[in-house]
Protein backbone atom coordinates (compact mmCIF):
# COMPACT_ATOMS: atom_id res chain seq x y z
CA UNK A 1 0.00 0.00 0.00
CA UNK A 2 2.82 2.37 0.85
CA UNK A 3 4.69 1.64 -2.39
CA UNK A 4 1.87 2.78 -4.70
CA UNK A 5 3.01 6.46 -4.99
CA UNK A 6 6.55 5.45 -5.84
CA UNK A 7 5.43 3.09 -8.54
CA UNK A 8 3.15 5.66 -9.96
CA UNK A 9 5.99 8.22 -10.18
CA UNK A 10 8.29 5.70 -11.87
CA UNK A 11 5.64 4.88 -14.41
CA UNK A 12 5.07 8.52 -15.25
CA UNK A 13 8.81 9.09 -15.67
CA UNK A 14 9.08 6.16 -18.05
CA UNK A 15 6.21 7.51 -20.12
CA UNK A 16 7.83 10.94 -20.37
CA UNK A 17 11.12 9.40 -21.55
CA UNK A 18 9.37 7.35 -24.19
CA UNK A 19 7.43 10.36 -25.36
CA UNK A 20 10.61 12.44 -25.70
CA UNK A 21 12.54 9.69 -27.54
CA UNK A 22 9.82 9.17 -30.16
CA UNK A 23 8.83 5.91 -31.69
CA UNK A 24 11.77 3.50 -31.72
CA UNK A 25 12.50 0.68 -34.16
CA UNK A 26 10.49 -2.43 -33.66
CA UNK A 27 12.36 -5.16 -32.03
CA UNK A 28 12.72 -8.36 -33.87
CA UNK A 29 10.19 -10.93 -33.12
CA UNK A 30 7.78 -8.50 -31.56
CA UNK A 31 4.62 -6.90 -32.89
CA UNK A 32 4.76 -3.33 -34.26
CA UNK A 33 4.24 -0.82 -31.51
CA UNK A 34 2.08 2.08 -32.51
CA UNK A 35 3.14 5.62 -31.65
CA UNK A 36 2.36 6.47 -28.09
CA UNK A 37 0.07 9.33 -27.45
CA UNK A 38 1.47 11.92 -25.06
CA UNK A 39 0.02 12.06 -21.68
CA UNK A 40 -2.13 14.90 -20.64
CA UNK A 41 0.42 15.61 -17.91
CA UNK A 42 3.40 15.78 -20.39
CA UNK A 43 5.22 19.12 -21.00
CA UNK A 44 4.92 20.63 -24.50
CA UNK A 45 7.63 19.70 -26.95
CA UNK A 46 9.64 22.62 -28.33
CA UNK A 47 12.04 22.09 -31.23
CA UNK A 48 15.38 23.92 -31.43
CA UNK A 49 14.51 25.58 -34.78
CA UNK A 50 11.29 27.07 -33.37
CA UNK A 51 13.12 28.18 -30.27
CA UNK A 52 15.61 30.28 -32.31
CA UNK A 53 12.96 32.07 -34.40
CA UNK A 54 12.18 35.43 -32.85
CA UNK A 55 8.99 37.01 -33.91
CA UNK A 56 9.57 40.79 -34.28
CA UNK A 57 7.27 43.04 -32.36
CA UNK A 58 5.22 45.49 -34.38
CA UNK A 59 7.05 48.77 -34.71
CA UNK A 60 5.46 51.67 -32.98
CA UNK A 61 4.71 54.59 -35.31
CA UNK A 62 7.39 57.28 -35.14
CA UNK A 63 6.08 60.84 -35.36
CA UNK A 64 8.50 63.51 -36.48
CA UNK A 65 8.72 66.83 -34.71
CA UNK A 66 7.63 68.72 -37.81
CA UNK A 67 4.47 66.66 -37.99
CA UNK A 68 3.26 67.62 -34.54
CA UNK A 69 -0.22 68.92 -35.12
CA UNK A 70 -0.72 72.62 -34.37
CA UNK A 71 -3.43 73.16 -31.85
CA UNK A 72 -6.39 74.99 -33.25
CA UNK A 73 -8.33 77.75 -31.67
CA UNK A 74 -5.23 79.69 -30.50
CA UNK A 75 -6.20 83.26 -29.65
CA UNK A 76 -3.62 86.06 -29.93
CA UNK A 77 -3.92 89.55 -28.48
CA UNK A 78 -1.80 92.71 -28.78
CA UNK A 79 0.50 93.34 -25.87
CA UNK A 80 0.09 96.86 -24.60
CA UNK A 81 2.02 98.89 -22.09
CA UNK A 82 0.41 101.22 -19.63
CA UNK A 83 2.77 103.37 -17.55
CA UNK A 84 2.23 103.65 -13.86
CA UNK A 85 0.62 106.85 -12.64
CA UNK A 86 3.22 109.50 -12.00
CA UNK A 87 5.89 107.87 -14.18
CA UNK A 88 7.53 109.64 -17.14
CA UNK A 89 8.13 107.09 -19.90
CA UNK A 90 10.62 107.93 -22.60
CA UNK A 91 10.03 107.15 -26.25
CA UNK A 92 12.79 106.04 -28.58
CA UNK A 93 10.88 107.02 -31.69
CA UNK A 94 12.01 110.17 -33.47
CA UNK A 95 9.35 112.70 -34.39
CA UNK A 96 9.10 113.08 -38.19
CA UNK A 97 10.42 116.29 -39.63
CA UNK A 98 7.85 118.65 -41.08
CA UNK A 99 9.66 119.07 -44.39
CA UNK A 100 12.96 117.18 -44.54
CA UNK A 101 15.89 116.05 -42.43
CA UNK A 102 17.62 119.40 -42.99
CA UNK A 103 16.61 122.88 -41.82
CA UNK A 104 17.81 124.40 -45.14
CA UNK A 105 15.54 124.19 -48.18
CA UNK A 106 15.52 125.84 -51.60
CA UNK A 107 12.78 128.35 -52.46
CA UNK A 108 11.78 130.14 -55.65
CA UNK A 109 9.49 133.04 -56.54
CA UNK A 110 8.09 134.56 -59.74
CA UNK A 111 6.51 138.04 -59.71
CA UNK A 112 4.57 140.20 -62.15
CA UNK A 113 3.66 143.86 -61.62
CA UNK A 114 4.38 147.45 -62.57
CA UNK A 115 6.99 150.08 -61.80
CA UNK A 116 6.53 153.86 -61.69
CA UNK A 117 9.87 155.70 -62.16
CA UNK A 118 10.71 159.01 -60.54
CA UNK A 119 9.66 162.09 -62.52
CA UNK A 120 6.55 160.55 -64.06
CA UNK A 121 8.34 159.11 -67.09
CA UNK A 122 5.68 156.50 -67.66
CA UNK A 123 4.73 153.24 -65.96
CA UNK A 124 6.86 150.22 -66.85
CA UNK A 125 6.05 146.55 -66.95
CA UNK A 126 7.84 144.50 -64.26
CA UNK A 127 8.73 140.80 -64.41
CA UNK A 128 11.00 139.27 -61.78
CA UNK A 129 12.38 135.99 -60.46
CA UNK A 130 14.06 135.16 -57.16
CA UNK A 131 15.64 132.00 -55.83
CA UNK A 132 17.67 130.95 -52.86
CA UNK A 133 17.67 128.96 -49.63
CA UNK A 134 15.36 129.15 -46.64
CA UNK A 135 17.04 128.71 -43.27
CA UNK A 136 14.93 127.49 -40.32
CA UNK A 137 11.68 128.76 -41.89
CA UNK A 138 12.70 132.36 -41.13
CA UNK A 139 15.62 133.71 -43.16
CA UNK A 140 15.78 133.51 -46.95
CA UNK A 141 19.02 134.22 -48.84
CA UNK A 142 19.46 134.23 -52.60
CA UNK A 143 19.75 136.13 -55.85
CA UNK A 144 17.15 137.83 -58.01
CA UNK A 145 16.70 139.54 -61.36
CA UNK A 146 14.03 141.77 -62.88
CA UNK A 147 13.02 143.12 -66.24
CA UNK A 148 11.46 146.60 -66.39
CA UNK A 149 10.13 147.47 -69.84
CA UNK A 150 8.38 150.36 -71.50
CA UNK A 151 7.81 151.24 -75.14
CA UNK A 152 6.45 154.61 -76.25
CA UNK A 153 5.52 156.06 -79.61
CA UNK A 154 4.88 159.76 -80.33
CA UNK A 155 2.68 160.68 -83.24
CA UNK A 156 0.51 163.56 -84.48
CA UNK A 157 -2.73 163.56 -86.47
CA UNK A 158 -2.44 164.68 -90.08
CA UNK A 159 -5.90 164.44 -91.58
CA UNK A 160 -9.33 163.40 -90.45
CA UNK A 161 -11.98 162.14 -92.83
CA UNK A 162 -15.36 160.44 -92.66
CA UNK A 163 -15.53 156.97 -94.04
CA UNK A 164 -18.48 154.86 -95.21
CA UNK A 165 -21.31 154.72 -92.69
CA UNK A 166 -20.14 157.91 -91.02
CA UNK A 167 -17.11 156.26 -89.41
CA UNK A 168 -14.35 158.84 -88.70
CA UNK A 169 -10.89 157.97 -90.03
CA UNK A 170 -7.85 159.74 -88.63
CA UNK A 171 -4.46 159.68 -90.31
CA UNK A 172 -1.44 160.12 -88.04
CA UNK A 173 2.27 160.62 -88.55
CA UNK A 174 4.69 158.84 -86.21
CA UNK A 175 7.24 161.31 -84.98
CA UNK A 176 9.43 159.22 -82.69
CA UNK A 177 9.64 156.04 -80.68
CA UNK A 178 11.49 155.12 -77.54
CA UNK A 179 12.14 151.84 -75.72
CA UNK A 180 13.36 151.38 -72.18
CA UNK A 181 14.74 148.10 -70.80
CA UNK A 182 16.10 147.97 -67.26
CA UNK A 183 17.61 144.86 -65.60
CA UNK A 184 18.25 145.06 -61.85
CA UNK A 185 20.34 142.08 -60.66
CA UNK A 186 20.91 141.73 -56.94
CA UNK A 187 21.64 139.50 -53.99
CA UNK A 188 18.97 139.67 -51.35
CA UNK A 189 17.91 138.67 -47.85
CA UNK A 190 14.31 138.19 -46.77
CA UNK A 191 12.94 137.72 -43.26
CA UNK A 192 9.67 135.90 -42.66
CA UNK A 193 7.74 137.45 -39.78
CA UNK A 194 5.09 136.00 -37.48
CA UNK A 195 1.86 134.56 -38.87
CA UNK A 196 -1.04 136.99 -38.96
CA UNK A 197 -4.57 135.53 -39.33
CA UNK A 198 -3.21 132.75 -41.57
CA UNK A 199 -1.10 135.16 -43.67
CA UNK A 200 2.71 135.22 -43.84
CA UNK A 201 4.13 138.78 -43.78
CA UNK A 202 7.77 139.35 -44.74
CA UNK A 203 10.31 142.09 -45.45
CA UNK A 204 13.37 141.99 -47.65
CA UNK A 205 16.08 143.95 -49.37
CA UNK A 206 19.04 143.56 -51.66
CA UNK A 207 21.77 145.30 -53.60
CA UNK A 208 23.37 144.74 -56.95
CA UNK A 209 24.06 146.04 -60.43
CA UNK A 210 21.55 147.68 -62.79
CA UNK A 211 21.76 147.64 -66.57
CA UNK A 212 19.70 150.28 -68.38
CA UNK A 213 19.11 150.11 -72.16
CA UNK A 214 17.65 153.16 -73.87
CA UNK A 215 16.91 153.45 -77.55
CA UNK A 216 14.90 155.88 -79.66
CA UNK A 217 14.43 157.28 -83.14
CA UNK A 218 13.21 160.59 -84.51
CA UNK A 219 11.34 159.90 -87.73
CA UNK A 220 11.16 163.56 -88.72
CA UNK A 221 14.91 164.06 -88.78
CA UNK A 222 16.06 160.48 -89.17
CA UNK A 223 18.23 160.68 -86.07
CA UNK A 224 18.43 157.63 -83.79
CA UNK A 225 19.73 157.08 -80.30
CA UNK A 226 20.92 153.91 -78.56
CA UNK A 227 22.83 153.74 -75.31
CA UNK A 228 23.65 151.36 -72.48
CA UNK A 229 23.92 152.64 -68.92
CA UNK A 230 25.05 150.80 -65.84
CA UNK A 231 25.43 151.37 -62.14
CA UNK A 232 24.95 150.04 -58.65
CA UNK A 233 21.62 150.19 -56.90
CA UNK A 234 19.55 148.75 -54.10
CA UNK A 235 15.99 147.65 -53.54
CA UNK A 236 13.69 147.03 -50.57
CA UNK A 237 10.24 145.49 -50.26
CA UNK A 238 7.53 144.42 -47.85
CA UNK A 239 4.90 141.83 -48.66
CA UNK A 240 2.55 139.16 -47.46
CA UNK A 241 2.03 135.56 -48.52
CA UNK A 242 -1.16 133.53 -48.55
CA UNK A 243 -0.51 129.78 -48.22
CA UNK A 244 -1.50 127.48 -51.08
CA UNK A 245 -0.99 124.16 -49.29
CA UNK A 246 2.13 123.33 -47.32
CA UNK A 247 4.83 124.40 -49.82
CA UNK A 248 3.43 127.21 -51.99
CA UNK A 249 2.16 130.76 -51.44
CA UNK A 250 0.55 133.60 -53.34
CA UNK A 251 2.50 136.79 -52.73
CA UNK A 252 1.82 140.53 -52.98
CA UNK A 253 4.46 143.13 -52.20
CA UNK A 254 5.28 146.82 -52.54
CA UNK A 255 8.87 147.70 -53.44
CA UNK A 256 11.18 150.63 -53.90
CA UNK A 257 14.09 150.66 -56.34
CA UNK A 258 16.93 153.20 -56.34
CA UNK A 259 19.78 153.22 -58.84
CA UNK A 260 21.96 155.83 -60.57
CA UNK A 261 23.07 154.41 -63.88
CA UNK A 262 25.42 156.20 -66.24
CA UNK A 263 27.96 156.01 -69.02
CA UNK A 264 31.04 157.88 -70.27
CA UNK A 265 30.91 159.27 -73.83
CA UNK A 266 32.90 161.62 -75.98
CA UNK A 267 31.19 164.80 -77.18
CA UNK A 268 31.18 164.79 -80.97
CA UNK A 269 31.37 168.59 -81.15
CA UNK A 270 34.07 169.34 -78.58
CA UNK A 271 35.82 165.97 -78.27
CA UNK A 272 35.60 166.09 -74.49
CA UNK A 273 34.77 163.17 -72.20
CA UNK A 274 31.38 163.55 -70.52
CA UNK A 275 29.43 161.38 -68.08
CA UNK A 276 25.73 160.84 -68.69
CA UNK A 277 23.41 159.55 -65.97
CA UNK A 278 19.85 158.30 -65.78
CA UNK A 279 17.76 158.18 -62.62
CA UNK A 280 16.57 154.61 -62.15
CA UNK A 281 14.64 155.20 -58.96
CA UNK A 282 10.96 154.53 -58.46
CA UNK A 283 8.39 152.39 -56.73
CA UNK A 284 5.85 149.79 -57.69
CA UNK A 285 3.72 146.77 -56.87
CA UNK A 286 4.17 143.15 -57.87
CA UNK A 287 2.27 139.92 -57.37
CA UNK A 288 3.39 136.35 -57.79
CA UNK A 289 3.75 132.85 -56.45
CA UNK A 290 6.48 131.32 -54.28
CA UNK A 291 7.15 127.63 -53.61
CA UNK A 292 9.54 125.36 -51.74
CA UNK A 293 8.62 126.24 -48.15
Amino acid sequence: MHRTPGCTSAALAALLVLAAAGPGPARAGSTAISTLQPSALALPRVSLENALVVTPLPAAPVQLLGEIPIPTGVETAMVTYRPRPGSHPTSSSVAPASHSESDVRSVSQVTLGYFVPEGGLGTRFDLGVRGGVLIADALQLGVGAEWLYRSENISRPVTSTVGPGGVPITSTQQLSSATVNEFPMLGYAQLNLFDFVGLKPYVGGGAGYNVFLLSGKDFTTGDSFSATFGGWGWQSWAGVGMPLGSQARLTAEAFFNDADVGRDVTDANTGEKVHQTVDGGGKGLRFGVAWGF
